[in-house]
């Protein structure tokens, strides 16, 4: 039987999953797409109450309850606001919200009885990565590691500590995936050891939209996504877009802060829909003229929703934000057909809606390379490789 052929049996750690679903979750539904249509198996296991009850990519799903006092403030998720008040104090505490979390999920992935040739670990956070590789050291077994974010180059209050244990793992996994290019390189300069590969977020395939404006319609201007002002800053764009009012529409939805939702609704310049849900979000998107993207101050991360946006024929409008910087998005964003791209400020963003017009014609991105679907058989054809 050739390795291609052979059965892969995987061993997924992460805290993005099932309760703490996040843009974490959705990496791993791209890089785990296709396997189920190879000869493999795959268990993960995650925090919270909840085990899936059904999932696209027909993993066998293992929970871990969480601390007491974690789990009494995730219990009021329904109270929002009493929610959010509680999880910042949590963190200015702990950090992490899963702070300590490795060992039980590392105790969780002992009690599955499979002989695995591989754990994963995909984690916003350093608890899943430390889970994983105490179980590779234990069963003696390969860890790949994926960053959906790097953590020590971009985390500067990370603990002191923090880069020394990214260290050791690193320098242990048999392969260490990275969405961006110019964080892998950061990776080598700070651990020469380090065997790292970049593989994309990938581009879902999303049926064009077909949507006909009425002569009295607004230009439906959407934001899905999360926002702060001291990140991805949305003032600049609502600021223009007051100024066009009668022209523009703003969709938003996400966690963002309060003043942003406030300041489009008070103006009656669009609707905020609140965190919705990873299907709401495509659809939303969808039915746009126009999808923002905000570019990070840091250059060197590529924001998941970037892939999104190509997936869906609509236009896109790239905030850039990085100043003279390198910037990966942007390198990605300028080759693609339909994107236009301008600094996050209200004069660049007064002067774009001045200028734009809508058309209907068809827009044709060559995004096969990136495909989620591409790049997960990239990932499966790897691990043959390596078992």
């Amino acid at each position: 039987m050739s390795k291609e052929n052979a059965l892969i049996k995987i061993l997924i750690i992460t805290t993005s999953w099932g309760d703490f679903s996040d843009s974490h979750s959705i990496r791993i539904k791209n890089l785990f797409s296709i396997f189920n249509k190879n000869n493999s198996k795959i268990h993960i296991v995650y925090p919270g109450e909840q085990v899936n009850k059904s999932n696209d990519l027909n993993l066998f799903e293992h929970n871990v309850k969480l601390n007491t006092i974690f789990n009494l403030i995730n219990r009021c998720k329904k109270y929002r606001k009493i929610y959010l008040i509680m999880l910042n104090i949590y963190r200015r505490i702990y950090g992490d919200i899963f702070s300590g979390l490795s060992n039980n999920l590392f105790k969780r992935a002992l009690l599955i009885d499979e002989n695995f040739d591989f754990v994963i670990s995909c984690s916003g956070s350093i608890e899943g990565h430390v889970a994983a590789y105490k179980y590779s050291v234990d069963m003696n077994i390969h860890h790949i590691m994926d960053y959906g974010d790097p953590i020590y180059p971009l985390i500067r209050n990370a603990k002191k500590n923090t880069f020394e244990i990214e260290r050791i793992m690193c320098d242990k996994a048999k392969l260490v995936l990275f969405t961006t290019n110019s964080t892998l390189d950061q990776y080598k300069k700070d651990i020469n050891s380090i065997c790292g590969e970049v593989f994309y977020y990938g581009c879902l395939a999303v049926a064009l939209k077909k949507k006909i404006l009425l002569v009295n319609d607004k230009i439906d201007i959407s934001y899905v996504g999360t926002a702060f002002t001291n990140d991805r800053n949305l003032m600049p764009l609502f600021t223009a877009v007051n100024k066009y009012k009668e022209k523009f529409n703003i969709i938003l939805a996400g966690r963002m802060s309060r003043s942003f939702f406030n300041y489009i609704e008070s103006q009656k310049i669009g609707k905020y829909y609140g965190i919705v849900d990873y299907n709401t979000s495509l659809n939303l998107q969808l039915n746009a003229d126009l999808n923002i993207i905000v570019g990070n101050y840091d250059g060197r991360q590529l924001p998941g929703k970037v892939f999104i946006g190509l997936s869906i024929n609509v236009p896109i409008l790239y905030l850039k934000q990085s100043g003279e910087t390198y910037d990966e998005a942007y390198e990605l964003l300028k080759q693609f057909e339909s994107v236009y791209i301008i600094n996050n400020d209200i004069h660049s963003c007064e002067n774009f809606l001045h200028e734009f017009k809508l058309t209907y014609q068809e827009i044709n991105r060559d995004i096969n390379e990136l495909t989620c679907e591409n790049i997960s058989e990239r990932l499966y054809k790897t691990l043959c490789k390596l078992k």
